[in-house]
């Protein structure tokens, strides 16, 4: 299960599969492209988890979904990995692709010519929707990793602290964007299972220009609750490496 407009899932999968032809062992692969739901009514939610659950072994599942805990079902919680991105960054990423990047299914918003010649300063310094304090894109990062839950739903630190509990519990490796080839390093040592290949993946950083002026400091005060869990997980992976020995 993944976080949203990371960037970079199709080199890990690339990576994946690398693996799979050095080792002989050969993993199924599925991607579910149902973007729009990633909080599940309970019934949904029970059919998600057994259906994984049903999965031939070994297999790499991939979807845009809040955590869920399959303990709390009966089932064994699989191998959750994921890689997130600079909050600002990612969310410069989502706005413009928005605009003019590939939309699928239910993602495509219509927009006016107008609205879509906004730029995103444009949508920071007058507080639109998509860049709004207390809009539903200004703790997306939070979101993912609390889960399921009603205390998920809305910003809080009760939810900053359900989501690092479920890194710091489940979660084998959370990478970030920024050091893509230190992430594949680490999944060499820690999953050695998936990616045995030696790993010179290049670092990412994003090709959308970092706005000048205000807005920066202005939006990054708005996603104060995701840098909470951004900053934690850097920390975490710092912390990660530093204990398995590897330097970028």
């Amino acid at each position: 299960m993944k976080s949203a407009a990371t960037g970079s899932v199709p080199l890990l999968v690339i990576s994946f599969f690398a693996g799979m032809w050095t080792t002989g062992v050969y993993y199924n692969y599925y991607r579910d492209k149902e973007y729009g739901m990633k909080a599940l009514p309970e019934k949904l939610l029970r059919q998600f988890v057994q259906m994984v659950d049903k999965l031939p072994r070994p297999s790499i599942y991939e979807k845009h979904i809040y955590y869920v805990d399959f303990q709390t079902f009966g089932k064994q919680q699989p191998t959750y990995i994921n890689l997130v991105r600079d909050p600002l960054e990612r969310r410069i990423s989502g706005y413009y692709y928005m605009r003019f990047g590939r939309i699928e299914g239910n993602q495509k918003e219509k927009r006016t010519e107008e609205e879509r010649a906004q730029t995103f300063d444009d949508c920071v310094l007058n507080n639109m929707w998509e860049c709004d304090e207390f809009g539903p894109k200004t703790f997306t990062m939070t979101q993912f990793f609390c889960g399921q839950e009603s205390i998920c739903m809305e910003p809080s630190q009760m939810a900053v602290e359900r989501a690092k509990e479920n890194i710091r519990r489940h979660y084998a490796v959370v990478g970030v964007l920024e050091e893509f080839s230190s992430f594949l390093k680490v999944l060499e040592v820690v999953m050695p299972q998936f990616l045995p290949v030696k790993a010179d993946g290049t670092s990412e950083d994003g090709n959308k220009d970092t706005p000048f002026g205000e807005e920066p400091r202005i939006m990054r005060q708005r996603l104060h609750v995701d840098y909470q869990v951004y900053d934690f997980i850097k920390e975490r992976f710092h912390m990660q490496k530093t204990q398995l020995g590897i330097k970028d």
